[in-house]
């Protein structure tokens, strides 16, 4: 969970790191995100969701090379508005197990879900959590499917429902769940997260070892200790900003070591 005044605390880059790294582990992670600038497309009703599930299970099974689809996600979305509210959960859950079950048996490997900006979801954020997530995820004892979750603690009056029903929520979860809170780096962190945006550029850069201090203090004024609230067109400025300045260079082998020292 991050928890900002605003809702860039870089909690879609960090799942969208954590997917990889499950991918990475063998597992199967579903991905639901949503980068800045998508904001729109965060769902607000089951069968939105629905939908959004089914592709986001159709990208992790073109990334593991498998074909495959979500067929009970999609029957669920085009025959939600015939269902009595009350049954939405039970039979948006039940599509959710079938497909991610469906998942495991054609490609070997566990499934994750990993959701992001559950601020965003409005009433449907709370009935979520209620009424979906248990001890195992979305899953079963004998078939846990963990769920990865993040949302802003923030102030913003639209999100203010969501919000408290994810606070209550954990307030009383299953032992099983476990919160993280996340925030910007400070002092050395934030000097280390530097040197790594800057390292993951598409060509890997380094402070030259010319004004460091001023370089950082630039950084800082533009980042605030959040690498990832810049958008690609932002990150492009500032990197040309300290390439004028002579603040930075093509990392070699030795400017790469000296980033992680």
């Amino acid at each position: 969970m991050g928890k900002r005044d605003d809702d860039r605390a870089g909690l879609t880059w960090l799942l969208a790191e954590l997917g990889g790294r499950l991918a990475a582990l063998g597992r199967a992670p579903v991905r639901l995100l949503f980068p800045l600038g998508q904001a729109q497309d965060v769902p607000t009703g089951f069968a939105a969701l629905a939908d959004a599930l089914g592709r986001a299970v159709r990208v992790t099974y073109q990334d593991l090379g498998r074909d495959g689809s979500a067929d009970a996600l999609g029957a669920f979305s085009d025959s939600a508005s015939a269902m009595k509210p009350v049954d939405l959960a039970r039979e948006f859950l039940k599509a959710v197990r079938a497909d991610l079950e469906a998942l495991r048996a054609g490609s070997g490997r566990a499934p994750v879900l990993l959701l992001d900006d559950l601020h965003r979801f409005g009433p449907l954020a709370g009935e979520l959590v209620r009424d979906c997530l248990g001890p195992q995820g979305v899953g079963t004892p004998q078939a846990p499917i963990p769920v990865i979750a993040a949302f802003v603690e923030s102030d913003r009056p639209e999100y203010a429902g969501a919000v408290e029903a994810l606070k209550k929520y954990l307030e009383f979860a299953p032992r099983s769940v476990r919160r993280i809170e996340v925030g910007a780096f400070v002092d050395d962190e934030e000097r280390l997260a530097y040197q790594q945006f800057l390292l993951g550029q598409r060509v890997p850069l380094a402070l030259s070892g010319r004004q460091d201090d001023f370089a950082h203090g630039l950084l800082n004024e533009r980042l605030g200790g959040v690498p990832s609230r810049l958008t690609a067109e932002e990150a492009e400025g500032l990197l040309g900003q300290l390439k004028q300045f002579g603040l930075l260079e093509v990392a070699d082998d030795t400017a790469r070591l000296r980033a992680l020292t």
